[in-house]
């Protein structure tokens, strides 16, 4: 890029690289420059909105997701990521009903974007409502990825919303096998549901687990 910035496909795998990196300020930084150099290319604002969400400037990720979506032609998958990106920013704005239709709309244009389902579901059990249908969204989700801790965890905590602890409690055990020993969040669920159960000194050990990861941190 020192000998020509102009290259866009160079460009292109540094966005990749920061993103799979997870160094959102590089990511920031880069897609600004990417967006200024080329700015018909939809992916510049894409990543720019990645970069936004994590770092917790949601109203900026409204703005580039609305610039960004002008420039996705025939493309419902990216439609639905910018879609998805700007349902985020929307939910943590406080702005819960304008997400859950700006995540209506990413599911109808791509079905299968599983983590729109993921976190959709999700934020429909946080929020008490729609739990059947946040149950049908998670449920095809853990069936297409069923050793993804964090996609379990969801769909158990969806259950556990709707009071079905027992089952609940066999996805959450899943998930805890398949990577979430070390989730504070998902340990916190896992002794809630245990203490539905009756399980009470059992919770408490999840508890305490969660607790402590947070101390360290």
């Amino acid at each position: 890029l020192d000998i020509d910035a102009n290259d866009y496909p160079i460009w292109e795998r540094v966005m990749f690289i920061d993103n799979d990196l997870q160094e959102w300020d590089k990511l920031y930084e880069h897609t600004k420059k990417v967006v200024e150099l080329f700015p018909n290319q939809p992916q510049g604002y894409f990543f720019n909105a990645i970069a936004c969400v994590q770092l917790e400037k949601f109203e900026e990720t409204i703005k580039i997701t609305d610039e960004g979506l002008d420039y996705v032609v025939e493309n419902p998958q990216l439609e639905a990521n910018f879609l998805m990106l700007k349902g985020e920013a929307e939910y943590k704005l406080g702005n819960k009903k304008e997400a859950f239709k700006i995540f209506d709309k990413a599911v109808e244009i791509d079905p299968n974007n599983f983590l729109t389902l993921n976190n959709y579901a999700y934020y429909l059990s946080i929020d008490g409502t729609n739990l059947d249908k946040a149950e049908r969204m998670s449920g095809k989700v853990v069936e297409r990825f069923p050793d993804n801790g964090t996609y379990l965890d969801t769909h158990a905590w969806v259950l556990f919303k709707k009071g079905e602890y027992t089952l609940a409690k066999f996805y959450m055990e899943s998930a805890v096998k398949n990577g979430g020993e070390e989730n504070p969040v998902l340990l916190e669920h896992y002794g809630d549901i245990l203490y539905k159960l009756g399980e009470k000194d059992r919770a408490m050990e999840q508890w305490k687990k969660a607790k402590s990861f947070h101390m360290i941190k």
